[in-house]
């Protein structure tokens, strides 16, 4: 059984000039434990397919068809239990690491805020975020929390 079973997923997105078709009848199976490359040429719908699918592709995106992620069809889910399997069951590695953080914000700031998303341990999100900096391996992770974006090694 596919952790993931994607079958004619199609997104549109409405524009002032009418509905635009952004994908046509995407199909794919990810098994558990399987690891699966999507590739295609710059404007080939990869990342409109599956930000749509994890309900981040804007309000005027619109999907269909079925994506059944571990029993449950992602398509049409409530947005509520959309962003508790965000993060927690299911993520997406964005293609542009250089947006993945907000240049404004410390880094601290930001990896506390997805903590409290997705973790709601109900303590002080900073010794883990402070941890989870020493797990990747970046030195000193107490100053890297105060640091901001463009203050990291991009090696």
């Amino acid at each position: 059984m596919s952790l993931l079973d994607v079958r004619n997923v199609k997104v549109t997105f409405d524009t002032p000039a009418g509905l635009a078709h952004a994908v046509r009848g995407v199909d794919l199976s990810v098994s558990r434990g399987e690891i699966v490359g999507l590739v295609g040429e710059s404007g080939s719908g990869k990342s409109a397919t599956f930000l749509a699918l994890l309900g981040l592709a804007g309000p005027h995106a619109r999907l269909t068809g079925r994506a059944i992620f571990d029993g449950a069809d992602l398509v049409g889910m409530e947005d509520n239990t959309l962003g508790r399997l965000r993060g927690s069951r299911i993520a997406m590695v964005f293609q542009d690491p250089t947006s993945a953080l907000n240049p404004v914000q410390r880094i601290g700031r930001q990896l506390q805020e997805a903590i409290d998303l997705n973790w709601r341990g109900g303590s002080d999100a900073s010794p883990k975020a402070e941890g989870l900096l020493a797990e990747v391996g970046l030195s000193d992770p107490g100053r890297q929390l105060r640091a901001f974006p463009h203050e990291l090694s991009g090696g």
